[in-house]
């Protein structure tokens, strides 16, 4: 498939474009501009055909899940292009950001676009990514929660920012990089203040004082083999747990395929005949890499091209006769036959239902990685 240009050109990272977005205002207006208008809390009544009408004493709101067209291919008619700054903005990612189910997915693509992309970003872009990453900062000190996610990107951050030094400081405008140099330095202060507090004992359980088997039951839903680690670092019953290599194996088997397994068990067959769980997805992990499974992620939707939450969906706009390649057209069928309106409505809906019907989904998933290749970046 083959993708639209996405910045205007990679110029527009030079000095020049730098001082055209500075002309254009400056990051507090960038951020501004990321914040779209959220609507009050809404009930379970609200909601009609995708589209919530928040009241107030002044004002009606409309309010639509977010969603950000994108235009896959150019054509002699049209020649179209995605900014990804205007689809940071589109998707909402900035309360994105609050939504615990979206976390993960925005913070990996953020450490995507600064470990592959940060010297080619537009001045624009680089804007947002750093609006972002002050979001991610005042997220992460306000629920305690995903510290080492903050600290990945704050140390990749710097190590490719010392990288493409050039003169002792980041190529572009020497204007804008102060602004995000004292972003980065308020975002670092955070990071080095966030202190992770004890709750306050209210005569409530707490994890200690569950059985091994819920502590078990736990450590079986964590994906992550770091948070594995991290908990057996933490206590000493994890610690133990994790020693039994009852989860390495659970871990083997989501992460990898059965072949993968079977083909790497030979290698970690200890001589009394036990498995080294542990060891073989450790090398499995280097080798074949993890899977990526988010709560919440971005969909396109094949018919009107849309990019969207999966938890919000999204008005798909482009109401279009689909019909199967392999099912030859009925409208001459219909045209000369039928009388009864409602008769040709229902041949055409059963030919819907047949193309929906097949292999192909009608909504396709978009990992972090595929979100960047809608971009020329």
């Amino acid at each position: 498939m083959s993708h639209a240009s996405g910045f205007h050109s990679c110029g527009e990272s030079s000095g020049e474009s730098d001082s055209d977005n500075e002309s254009n205002g400056s990051a507090d207006e960038a951020r501004n501009n990321m914040e779209p208008l959220i609507p009050q809390p809404l009930t379970d009544n609200s909601f009609t055909n995708d589209t919530v009408t928040v009241s107030d004493n002044s004002r009606v709101i409309q309010w639509q899940p977010p969603y950000c067209h994108i235009t896959l291919k150019s054509t002699k008619e049209v020649a179209g292009y995605n900014t990804i700054s205007e689809a940071f903005y589109k998707l909402d990612f900035c309360n994105a950001i609050r939504d615990v189910r979206r976390f993960n997915y925005i913070c990996k693509l953020l450490h995507l676009l600064i470990t592959q992309n940060l010297t080619s970003l537009s001045g624009c872009a680089t804007k947002v990514l750093f609006t972002l990453l002050e979001r991610v900062a005042w997220q992460v000190a306000s629920n305690q929660q995903n510290i080492h996610v903050l600290h990945t990107l704050l140390y990749d951050l710097k190590k490719i920012m010392r990288k493409y030094y050039c003169w002792g400081r980041p190529l572009g405008s020497t204007t804008l990089w102060k602004q995000h140099l004292r972003t980065i330095e308020k975002i670092c202060q955070m990071a080095n203040t966030i202190q992770i507090k004890e709750p306050e004992d209210d005569g409530s359980k707490k994890l200690t004082d569950l059985p091994e088997e819920l502590i078990r039951e736990i450590l079986l839903r964590l994906s992550d083999y770091k948070d594995l680690i991290n908990s057996g670092q933490a206590y000493e019953v994890m610690h133990s747990l994790l020693d039994e290599q009852h989860i390495w194996r659970q871990l083997c088997k989501y992460h990898f395929t059965k072949l993968q397994v079977k083909l790497a068990t030979p290698a970690y067959t200890k001589s009394d005949g036990t498995l080294d769980w542990e060891q073989m997805f450790h090398n499995l992990r280097r080798k074949f890499g993890l899977k990526e499974e988010y709560a919440d992620c971005l969909f396109l939707c094949r018919y009107c091209r849309c990019l969207f939450w999966k938890s919000f969906g999204h008005p798909c706009f482009m109401n279009v006769e689909i019909q199967s390649p392999n099912v030859k057209s009925d409208a001459s069928l219909v045209n000369r036959n039928f009388i009864n309106e409602q008769e040709a409505q229902r041949v055409q809906n059963s030919q819907q239902q047949k193309y929906l019907d097949s292999s192909v989904p009608e909504h396709v998933p978009v990992p972090p990685q595929a979100f960047l290749k809608f971009f020329s970046l």
